[in-house]
């Protein structure tokens, strides 16, 4: 899958993947204040998230062949400025850890 407008870094020893990827709300994405909802925020995450994984060793599609699907354990935002309709943002999404999930 190649997003257009998105850079990734391939994984290497010690070195986390990371994805950049450029976004711009949609009017379904925007509440009544016209400022993007917070579920918003959250979806285009998970699209990092999928798009971090097609450019890993182990893209999606292979994980589901093998039965094992990366769990998300925690999500966290800050939202520091509101976006609104026709704002342009740079979504950073990083890797930090991959391990068996302990439940």
């Amino acid at each position: 899958v190649t997003l257009v407008g998105a850079t990734q870094t391939q994984p290497d020893d010690g070195v986390p993947m990371a994805l950049v990827l450029p976004i711009q709300p949609s009017f379904y994405d925007l509440d009544l204040g016209g400022v993007a909802n917070n579920i918003a925020y959250l979806r285009w995450m998970e699209d990092a998230r999928t798009r971090l994984l097609d450019g890993s060793p182990l893209p999606l599609d292979r994980l589901m062949e093998l039965r094992t699907l990366p769990v998300v354990m925690r999500t966290e935002v800050e939202y520091r400025t509101p976006l609104f309709a026709r704002d342009t943002a740079t979504l950073r999404v990083t890797s930090l850890e991959l391990r068996k999930s302990g439940w």
